[in-house]
């Protein structure tokens, strides 16, 4: 995690305005969190997980897989309350296209959607506290999964609900219930590492 500076309000554009001409960062608690520039295996974790993904959702239609971009939340429609930057999120078809359809001008801004499934992935400069409050963060916004791959160990964290499970090199990934049949073995992904 980055500089931490304390903000009293932003709308949303100016949220859009700092993180474009500042670079990312997270609003938590009225705190701004600018986040790290990421390592070369964190980025090559995130593409492997991106392309496999993408492209077992796109064959199937389930929904929209997208990365590193943030999702918000407002209240009195127009007041940042909150937003975070998953390394790779999933939005289920279904919710996508009621946001779509609800949300005209959704391409110009930040997701004001929360997602299906959040994925973070472990750096060698990740405090264990910070992922495990993302996590928590997540799991009170409703986010249904939550997958911590620490590429480092070679093992993912599994939340769902209030339950997880960490699995090794030689378990299987799977959706859930959140995208069917999908299975990743984690033997190939972490070929990346």
């Amino acid at each position: 995690m980055g500089t931490i500076e304390r903000v009293e309000r932003l709308t949303l554009e100016e949220y859009s305005r700092l993180y474009e001409q500042e670079g990312p960062f997270e609003l938590i608690d009225g705190e701004r969190r600018a986040l790290m520039p990421p390592v070369a295996l964190h980025g090559l974790m995130i593409r492997a997980l991106f392309r496999l993904l993408d492209a077992f959702c796109t064959a199937r239609a389930l929904g929209e897989v997208v990365t590193e971009m943030p999702f918000v939340q407002v209240y009195d429609s127009n007041w940042v309350k909150g937003a975070l930057v998953p390394d790779v999120m999933f939005f289920a078809a279904t919710r996508w296209q009621q946001y779509v359809a609800a949300t005209p001008d959704w391409k110009g801004k930040p997701f004001v959607l929360v997602p299906d499934l959040a994925v973070e992935v472990v750096s060698p400069n990740d405090l264990y506290t910070d992922i495990q409050d993302k996590v928590a963060r997540y799991a009170s916004l409703r986010v249904r999964l939550t997958w911590v791959v620490d590429p480092q160990r070679s093992r993912v964290t599994v939340y769902g609900g209030e339950h997880y499970r960490v699995l090794g090199q030689d378990d299987t990934l799977t959706g859930g219930e959140i995208i069917p049949d999908l299975a990743i073995k984690l033997s190939d992904l972490f070929k990346v590492a």
